[in-house]
């Protein structure tokens, strides 16, 4: 297999030409700057008397005495420079605060989060390759090692991958499949016997939602056979599982291919799988948990069918607030507020200022004019000891 057929069609256009972006020069580098602060200005009281404030022409001609600048570089040394000035180092109002890494990344990962359950609304609109790679990926990330592609032979050959799982001592062999063709089912089923006959230390896990069929389908008849009274295992992923798979993998791609930037620098695959792993967030993936790859969590489950009312996720709004709050440093409460309600749709505004007052209690953040009105008040992060 080549390596251009690894790679999902929704990947391939950034390859197909190559564009190289000429230097700019200093006005278009302030032309830039001014784009991305011109939102803040619009806000400012008194309105800032350069639309570059509270940068300077003066930092720009130090930074790029030859009076030409990488694009990207000009952006991230920008926001560099006013994160400094937001935390007080730029002023001497304060000492430097480091910027919180893992914060900002939990940041956006929730954003592409959300952006996959806008663009997936169900799992067969993705294929059954494209879910197994997805699946590997994720594990990889969660450091499983011995990770072999092509489990299966023949046709379902990119369905499937095996590795060893060091917990129980045992080689374990994933095929994911969601064909809803019952003759294909039945096809992929033979091809799951052939390799369990012909390797007997081998455990298989099927991966499907897809309909069986019944005693009367020749698939379902080996399904039961294989499946039935057996140590192999038929697990059925729900589509929050894909939501996090799908994540991840839009996260790595483009870190592989340098577009992944955090706090204005780019991160390397193996920075991104850091911080993955650090944050266990891909440990909320039921998915995940049914195969053992991380500890099962009863919190993160959802105890009855989709038809039930889910309560709000108060705990992950929670977690978010803070999240905004060590990254930013310093905000308003209002542009706090309408951050977690762009993310979480569904809380209302009531409680999310329960939530905000109840890190007030924990001595996490702190209002800095609890007496002022609410759309002046500023919420400023508390550093832990």
């Amino acid at each position: 297999m080549s390596f251009r057929t690894k790679i999902y069609q929704s990947e391939l256009a950034r390859i197909d030409r190559k564009i190289d972006l000429k230097p700019i020069n200093l006005e278009q580098v302030e032309a830039l700057w001014s784009s991305r602060l011109y939102p803040i200005h619009c806000q400012a009281n008194p309105k800032p008397k350069s639309p570059i404030e509270p940068l300077n022409k003066q930092v720009s001609e130090h930074k790029y005495p030859s009076e030409k600048a990488n694009l990207r570089d000009s952006l991230s040394f920008g926001g560099k420079l006013f994160q400094k000035f937001k935390t007080g180092s730029t002023l001497k109002l304060a000492p430097t605060i480091k910027p919180d890494l893992s914060a900002a990344f939990q940041l956006l990962w929730r954003e592409q989060f959300n952006k996959t359950k806008d663009n997936i609304s169900r799992l067969r609109k993705l294929s059954s390759p494209e879910l197994i790679e997805m699946l590997s990926s994720a594990m990889s990330a969660l450091q499983i090692k011995e990770i072999k592609p092509r489990f299966l032979d023949g046709k379902y050959a990119s369905y499937s991958f095996s590795y060893q799982s060091l917990s129980e001592y045992k080689h374990i062999g994933i095929f994911w499949n969601e064909d809803s063709n019952l003759r294909s089912f039945s096809f992929a089923m033979k091809a799951c016997k052939k390799a369990i006959d012909s390797n007997q230390d081998i455990t298989l896990i099927l991966i499907r939602a897809e309909y069986l069929g019944n005693k009367n389908n020749r698939g379902y008849q080996l399904y039961h056979q294989i499946f039935n009274n057996s140590y192999h295992q038929h697990i059925e992923p729900n589509l929050e599982s894909v939501y996090y798979l799908k994540t991840y993998q839009k996260l790595a791609n483009d870190a592989r291919s340098g577009d992944l930037i955090l706090n204005f620098k780019p991160l390397t695959l193996a920075e991104l799988n850091n911080l993955v792993y650090e944050a266990k967030l891909l440990h909320q993936c039921s998915l995940l948990q049914d195969l053992k790859i991380v500890p099962f969590d009863i919190n993160s489950r959802k105890k009855n069918k989709e038809t039930q009312v889910v309560e709000a996720p108060c705990p992950q709004v929670k977690e978010f607030l803070l999240n905004i709050v060590k990254n930013h440093h310093l905000l308003g409460r209002q542009i706090l507020t309408q951050q977690s309600k762009s993310q979480f749709a569904e809380v209302e505004a009531a409680e999310i200022d329960n939530l905000i007052q109840e890190l007030c209690q924990e001595q996490k953040i702190s209002i800095i004019n609890p007496t002022a009105k609410v759309e002046e008040q500023l919420v400023c992060l508390i550093p832990q000891q």
